[in-house]
């Protein structure tokens, strides 16, 4: 797990989910000065930016979504004492709606990003008591834990942003590395595939892909004398008996062609392991229901092929292209599914 920390901040901030309202409240004028820092800031420019919502400030001090957006930029920047500084000036005007827990969120961002990590908790747990279900600070608060290693007070916030967001993609990426981190080998190959149903063509889908290879090749671990084990899951105990099965299918000699259909025989078998397992613990669990479901029903409509020869074709492996090129309705299926 030397990637870890580093792969876990490609997972993006989940600063906030603001309502273009908040902004439209304000006169036209300061309306349009904001909009310019906005567009500003989307191009890169931040310093302009800020530059932009200072002069906003100048007409309207009591704004506190100035003082996000300044601090949105501050932190794009790296400027993080004023990133913070902005955002504790916009949560004492008391801003309404989803603002205030977006401010929380970026101040706990900024501590975080700048290693002040027991501030950054202090920020975040501010805000969770006002707002404990809230997506972003649920997952943001779940990023610093896990750079301080409490995973499993991070897996808890995660899970928590994924009930209240469940097509949230990060979440999943960043619940696999935890399992991963831990060696609860099943748990995070199911998350990692229940991303990447969510999120196609990136940096981050494309790591997904070749942990899954990973995963589902190297899902044991040699003790002593031979003998092969794999941690039970916290989550469900069922999860041991799909990984003893995947243990043995690993040792199974493989004779597909190609390097793809290798990867694909081998996941096609662990999501048929799950259908095929008539255990009540596993089908009420968490993981079931916000990932191994979503693959086994992937599998039932027929599309399962389609998306793992997508997923070997992100890691480049041979024969994945060939396959996709020969099987153009099954690809457009298979996308009209996870729309």
């Amino acid at each position: 797990m030397k990637q870890f920390t580093q792969i876990c901040l490609i997972t993006l901030l989940c600063l906030a989910f603001l309502k273009p309202g908040a902004v439209w409240a304000m006169s036209s004028e300061v309306q349009q000065i904001m909009l310019e820092g906005i567009a500003l800031h989307n191009i890169g420019e931040y310093s302009a930016a800020i530059d932009t919502y200072l002069q906003a400030l100048q007409s309207a001090p009591d704004e506190p979504i100035i003082y996000y957006e300044l601090g949105y930029s501050y932190f794009a920047a790296g400027q993080f004492d004023k990133c913070i500084a902005a955002a504790q000036e916009g949560l004492s005007l008391q801003p309404a709606g989803n603002l205030e827990p977006g401010l929380y969120v970026l101040q706990g961002s900024c501590y975080s990003t700048d290693n002040r990590f027991e501030e950054a908790l202090t920020a975040f747990r501010a805000g969770l008591a006002k707002y404990p279900n809230h997506t972003g600070l649920n997952y943001n608060i779940a990023i610093t834990l896990t750079k301080t290693q409490q995973y499993a007070e991070a897996i808890a916030h995660v899970k928590t942003a994924v009930i209240q967001s469940p097509d949230y993609a990060s979440s999943y990426f960043l619940l696999a590395q935890l399992y991963e981190a831990q060696a609860e080998l099943v748990p995070s190959l199911a998350y990692y595939l229940r991303f990447a149903m969510l999120e196609q063509n990136t940096t981050r889908t494309r790591y997904a892909a070749y942990s899954a290879r990973v995963l589902a090749h190297v899902g044991i671990v040699v003790e002593r004398d031979g003998e092969y084990y794999i941690r039970r899951s916290a989550d469900d105990s069922s999860t041991l008996l799909i990984g003893l099965k995947m243990a043995m299918l690993s040792q199974e000699t493989d004779a597909a062609k190609s390097r793809a259909a290798k990867f694909v025989n081998g996941l096609t078998s662990f999501v048929r392991i799950c259908s095929e397992l008539n255990d009540e613990e596993l089908r009420n669990s968490f993981v079931w229901e916000y990932a191994l479901g979503y693959l086994v029903s992937l599998h039932e409509h027929g599309h399962l092929d389609a998306f793992l020869y997508y997923l070997a074709s992100q890691e480049d492996l041979l024969g994945a292209d060939a396959w996709l090129q020969a099987h153009p309705n099954a690809v457009r299926e298979l996308l009209d599914y996870l729309r």
